[in-house]
């Protein structure tokens, strides 16, 4: 069973619904493991803005790459 997360962007207060595994969830909130590893299949997008609060847009203007 699955379940949707809801995390609110900290600079555009953009509001972003994530699906995740309950138990991975778990393990990720209690520290078991990097969350790349416990969501190998969630998008570096979704897992950032888990862990930061940061959507992907405003990731991108905080820290471009060179091609940007």
């Amino acid at each position: 069973m699955m379940q949707i997360i809801t995390e609110i962007c900290r600079i555009c207060n953009s509001k972003k619904e994530i699906l995740v595994n309950p138990v991975q969830y778990t393990k990720w909130m209690f520290g078991e493991g990097y969350i790349q590893d416990i969501f190998p299949d969630m998008s570096p997008e979704d897992r950032e803005m888990i862990i930061s609060n940061t959507c992907g847009s405003c990731f991108k203007k905080l820290f471009p790459t060179s091609e940007e």
